[in-house]
């Protein structure tokens, strides 16, 4: 599973190296890939996805409410055909019913010329870690709504901002550190 065009503890911009990695999926029809594109319209990055690689096996999901709020949970997918199949099978012996009320929402959120959450997202990022910097903390990050700051001690700072009722999690447990090559995350040589 990966998220295509936002950095978050488990996601990376994959960029130029998509292509690599579609070569060896393609090595591997059985593989099904999973893709949760969970910033899609506020991500600064482009989307990069593996699905449109021509494999066998894939399915996007685009999830709303990261950005939109948790009240509307709406996922769009697309996917291929045997796994379309699949799904439509689980989705029998439910209702499989969306509010129109709930879908009407987020249309109107999604279209409206003065929704610009792209934007309020990549100014409150682009702030913070400006911030952070005149203070003489390091901060990478290109897209979504996250940033990665290196610490000494990650319990520690962990701890003391939640007691502050700030929400943060360490990155060591992700098995992902910052990359400065790409600004994004890449797998630890741990």
């Amino acid at each position: 599973m990966q998220s295509s065009g936002a950095e978050s503890v488990r996601g990376l911009i994959l960029g130029a190296r998509r292509d690599a990695l579609v070569e060896v999926l393609r090595d591997e029809p059985e593989v099904l890939v999973v893709e949760n594109d969970h910033a899609s319209s506020v991500a600064a990055a482009p989307l990069w996805s593996l699905a449109s690689g021509g494999l066998s096996r894939w399915v996007q999901v685009r999830t709303m409410s990261k950005f939109l709020g948790t009240d509307l949970r709406l996922a769009a997918t697309a996917c291929d055909p045997v796994t379309l199949a699949r799904h439509d099978g689980r989705m029998l012996p439910t209702s499989g019913w969306v509010s129109r009320l709930l879908q009407g929402t987020v249309h109107g959120l999604m279209t409206d010329d003065g929704t610009r959450a792209q934007e309020a997202y990549v100014l409150r990022r682009e702030t913070l870690r400006k911030e952070l910097g005149g203070r003489g903390i390091d901060a990478h990050g290109v897209s979504g709504m996250n940033l990665w700051v290196p610490v000494r001690d990650e319990s520690a700072v962990v701890n003391g901002l939640w007691s502050y009722g700030w929400w943060v999690d360490a990155g060591r447990g992700s098995g992902w550190r910052p990359s400065r090559a790409y600004g994004s995350p890449s797998p630890s040589s741990h």
